[in-house]
């Protein structure tokens, strides 16, 4: 793995962080982004593919808030 795809790992974790501990808030996307020092639409995009995707049963909690951040970023 590449020192950049480590760092973005990195970067994308910490704005993972962010979403949990702000759970109960609903969620800004470019706020997000802006932990993870990437634009909205990079951060989208990454998003299927990002730091945490380690195992999908662990994943479904969180892909329904994740659906519902990308539809509001998109509308």
């Amino acid at each position: 793995m590449s020192r950049q795809v480590e760092d973005l790992n990195r970067r994308l974790l910490r704005a993972r962080d962010a979403m949990d501990r702000a759970y109960a808030e609903p969620l800004d996307v470019r706020a997000v982004a802006a932990v993870a020092y990437v634009s909205e639409a990079h951060f989208i995009r990454t998003l299927p593919r990002g730091a945490w995707a380690d195992g999908r049963a662990q994943l479904l909690p969180d892909e329904a808030r994740i659906g519902s951040l990308v539809k509001k970023a998109v509308s």
